[in-house]
């Protein structure tokens, strides 16, 4: 087995609210109009479960200056923190699902939808948009899918139209012992190369040098044994322990991760700690079969707590001295997307 050059990690949670123009209501809005529910009722028992031309999951971004300058801005209510971000839309069996995250606040929200030629409506029955009732113009030119605003469908809020949508793929895990679904964007190639009982990782596109990888390790070993042992009950300790033998932490913030809380960071060091992180299997090599921190890399890691005494780390790795920021802001979108089963 190739000896595994990851030594940090690297990965941040980002995902983004299209909210009510309201800062008081977390989902998008288009006013502080009724709620349309007879309508809703009426779409939602009409949704067929056939595969729709706008099947699918989308991504776009973009500022709160960006929304403020919009030219589809109708409402100053609509610039608020719930209105900017990062989003993921998911179109599947009739359903539509709405997440996103900014730097301060999160969101998420679902209901059914209908396609007429280029007409769509959306109703959203859960989360911070129930009760509401969408109608937008669409096109889809390659992976580049476009709303449009017309009154006629129905109200349409801003935040999906400042910027077009990049159609993205979606990964289930076939043998991981955590299953979990989550967005696969093209900086890394897809599907992954290992899909194993503790073990899931990607390599990077066109940096095969750089990779995310999700671990449930099974045993550890700690920065200077060359003994493994059982990992330790506070894992996230274990790991913040290393800065004694090297090891630098920062940007420390905590999370959740699909309702699981977790704390990510960006990890370095200035010794090679063959191991530390973990093992994915019982008696593998210290240096070929097992992940740690090593000079010269840098990992933005997250240790997600699953509860019954499991611990899941998912990390992506860049180049220490020049961190491929692009890369890191992708990772954070991934964590944002998982959804576990």
């Amino acid at each position: 087995m190739p000896r595994y050059l990851d030594r940090t990690a690297v990965g941040v949670v980002l995902a983004i609210v299209l909210a009510a123009c309201s800062g008081t209501s977390a989902t998008p809005s288009a006013s502080s109009e009724p709620s349309h529910a007879a309508t809703a009722t009426a779409v939602a028992s009409a949704t067929a479960t056939e595969t729709s031309p706008l099947d699918g999951t989308y991504q776009t971004s973009f500022t709160g200056d960006e929304l403020a300058a919009s030219p589809f801005l109708e409402d100053a209510g609509e610039i608020n923190n719930y209105n900017w971000g990062e989003f993921t839309l998911t179109f599947s069996g009739g359903r539509v699902t709405l997440t996103g995250r900014n730097d301060l606040v999160s969101f998420s929200t679902a209901g059914a939808f209908t396609v007429a030629d280029d007409a769509v409506t959306l109703v959203f029955d859960t989360g911070g948009s129930a009760g509401e009732t969408f109608g937008f113009r669409w096109s889809l030119d390659g992976t580049t899918l476009t709303f449009q605003r017309d009154e006629s469908i129905g109200p349409g809020p801003t935040p999906y139209l400042v910027k077009p949508w990049t159609a993205v793929e979606t990964y289930t895990t076939t043998a991981f012992s955590v299953p979990l679904t989550i967005i696969v964007e093209p900086l890394l190639n897809t599907p992954p190369a290992i899909d194993e009982s503790n073990l899931l990782s990607w390599y990077g596109t066109p940096n095969v040098d750089e990779a995310v990888r999700f671990l449930i390790p099974v045993e550890v070993y700690a920065p200077g044994s060359s003994s493994p042992q059982p990992p330790p009950s506070d894992y996230l300790a274990y790991l913040q322990g290393q800065a004694a033998d090297g090891a630098a932490f920062s940007d420390i913030s905590t999370i959740t991760v699909d309702g699981h809380a977790g704390t990510l960071m960006t990890a370095t060091t200035t010794n090679g700690l063959d191991g530390s992180l973990g093992c994915p299997t019982l008696g593998a090599d210290q240096g070929e079969g097992c992940f740690g921190l090593q000079p010269g890399l840098s990992l933005r890691i997250t240790v997600i707590d699953m509860g019954a005494g499991t611990t899941l780390l998912a990390w992506a790795k860049t180049g220490k001295d020049a961190p491929d920021d692009d890369f890191v802001a992708m990772f954070e979108r991934m964590l944002a997307s998982v959804r576990f089963e």
